[in-house]
């Protein structure tokens, strides 16, 4: 049975938000408690909103998830 598309929208969209204050409340998710249901989370909802789009992420997309990625690296290489 094929859900509604405006419903399917409106869970993805109360999952996403559950989601963010997931990680507001629990102190930025700096705790393992918090933060392995919160990167699950963001993975499972990320992906499901890239499958349920296009399939395909926007080019400017793209670029923001590499130059994140790239303030990620950054942040692990050890400076004195």
């Amino acid at each position: 049975m094929r859900q509604h598309p405006r419903r399917a929208e409106a869970v993805f969209l109360t999952l996403l938000v559950l989601t963010l204050a997931w990680g507001i409340l629990s102190f930025g998710g700096v705790y393992p408690w918090a933060y392995t249901p919160l990167l699950a989370a963001a993975a499972l909802l990320g992906l499901f909103g890239v499958v349920r789009g296009r399939g395909t992420l926007p080019r400017g997309t793209a670029i923001a998830l590499l130059i994140v990625a790239l303030a990620v690296s950054l942040q692990l290489i050890p400076v004195p």
